[in-house]
């Protein structure tokens, strides 16, 4: 009984030891997004093309594959923020956005990533390198480096390529400053995506032969 009671009291102190010792980890999420900007004129226009174009998903580097957001230390460094997460993973979020924006274009008579039974005569595939923040000694960055290749099924042909690998310097270590920055790159380049795509489909029609009641 003697030992009992000896034993109690360090347990105790053990306890509370570990309990003063750890702490709850609060964590706090961000989105890659923008706003697409709609109007009925855009949405009553014609379509470039009357095909349909399904976004294949998105391929994207296992280090990145993930809602924990990555911190480059190094040249082949990476860690990940404790505190800090994407709300959604960063493959379904840009996937979301690019069939948002070529939407709202009116490329196509119909842009998604689930079609069904309908055969697109467009693919387009994503490949996401990086897609992370960069400690470089007082300045933090916002990094992504990402392909886009568009795919005509029907000349069996890749119609556009738009590669890019651009980084922002961010005011300040501020983790939603990463994702405005991520987002902001992302808008600015699908808009390129965007123009190579209009300027291809526009090349295909003048190409185009006229049907006999145009001539």
């Amino acid at each position: 009984m003697k030992r009992i009671t000896f034993i109690l009291p360090f347990l105790g102190l053990a306890l509370l030891g570990f309990s003063c010792g750890s702490r709850t980890v609060t964590r706090q999420y961000y989105v890659i997004e923008f706003p697409v900007a709609r109007d009925s004129a855009a949405l009553a226009r014609t379509p470039l093309s009357s095909g349909y174009c399904e976004i294949a998903p998105l391929e994207i580097a296992p280090a990145y594959a993930q809602k924990r957001i990555a911190v480059r230390i190094g040249t082949h460094e990476l860690n990940y923020y404790q505190e800090h997460e994407w709300a959604v993973r960063p493959d379904e979020a840009i996937a979301a956005q690019v069939e948002d924006y070529l939407q709202s274009r009116r490329l196509f008579a119909m842009v998604s990533s689930r079609l069904g039974r309908e055969t697109p005569q467009y693919e387009l595939y994503t490949r996401i390198h990086q897609l992370e923040a960069i400690d470089q000694k007082n300045r933090l960055l916002a990094h992504l480096r990402l392909d886009w290749e568009l795919y005509d099924r029907v000349s069996g042909e890749r119609a556009v390529l738009h590669s890019f690998n651009e980084s922002q310097i961010l005011q300040k270590r501020n983790i939603n400053l990463l994702a405005a920055a991520v987002s902001g790159i992302l808008k600015e380049e699908l808009a390129h995506l965007g123009d190579k795509i209009e300027a291809y489909l526009k090349e295909n029609q003048a190409a185009a032969p006229a049907s006999p009641g145009q001539e």
